[in-house]
């Protein structure tokens, strides 16, 4: 970590705010992708897979 001094200066401040603000975004974004891979795709999966076996005893219903 840099040396940050007493009064610092507003491009300091500023720039200690960016940094900040990065680290959140990248923090909540982290957690949101985390969440979509460990349960959001997997459940889409299920769901499709539902919808596909649905549709197969659909079709095997309307073949004579």
């Amino acid at each position: 970590m840099e040396i940050q001094s007493i009064n610092p200066t507003r491009k300091e401040r500023r720039d200690r705010l960016v940094d900040n603000a990065i680290e959140a975004y990248q923090t909540l974004f982290r957690s949101v992708l985390e969440r979509t891979q460990r349960e959001i795709i997997p459940e889409r999966i299920k769901k499709g897979m539902q919808m596909k076996k649905k549709r197969d005893e659909y079709g095997k219903n309307q073949r004579v």
